[in-house]
């Protein structure tokens, strides 16, 4: 069947991508925990977006928040792909209406939609606390938690309504097979009486 063909690639594939996000989360937290520990002027920027950087010349409370707050969206992220994996198992299970399933991808949906609220409000408090500087010497690049070409509102709002899709296809599912079990038990009792 080359639909779970299909679905095994993909988890294989955003299995790898997880284990490369758990590396990059482990490898931040340790940068950060050492930045936070020396808490020296540095000569690097942080980019935040494209052609827009921080210094890092100083590390305030506010830098500080910021970069907590981002390393926390790439743990969040990290966890929904997590979640993916758990549905692409259930998937290849032929269990595409169980509880796992519609959890998840509800799970995945809020948390997009929450991340990006967080990245969204923390970002505009930052754009206006810093002035614009050159990108030079990058010393972490979040550019692409920020600067998505895709809004993570939307996606969030789209894994939600797949969820509530699932979930509303199962109970359709479960009211059929229990209508066909009364017209069995019906059909059976009928040749009786005959």
């Amino acid at each position: 069947n080359y639909i779970m063909k299909a679905i095994s690639i993909l988890k294989t594939i955003f299995s790898l991508i997880f284990y490369f996000m758990v590396l990059a989360c482990i490898t931040t937290m340790f940068q950060l925990t050492m930045l936070f520990i020396e808490n020296e002027p540095l000569e690097y920027s942080l980019l935040i977006k494209e052609n827009y950087s921080i210094a890092l010349d100083s590390l305030t409370l506010s830098t500080k928040i910021y970069l907590s707050t981002l390393s926390f969206i790439l743990i969040v992220l990290t966890y929904c792909i997590y979640l993916l994996i758990k549905i692409f198992k259930e998937f290849t299970k032929y269990k595409f209406f169980s509880e796992i399933v519609t959890k998840n991808l509800k799970k995945i949906g809020y948390l997009f939609i929450i991340t990006s609220i967080i990245q969204k409000t923390i970002l505009y408090l930052i754009l206006n606390a810093y002035p614009k500087i050159k990108n030079t010497n990058i010393l972490f690049d979040f550019s692409y938690l920020v600067d998505n070409r895709f809004d993570n509102i939307i996606t969030g709002l789209i894994f939600i309504g797949f969820g509530y899709v699932l979930k509303i296809a199962k109970d359709y599912k479960e009211q059929n097979l229990k209508l066909q079990n009364e017209n069995t038990e019906l059909k059976q009792e009928n040749e009786l009486t005959i």
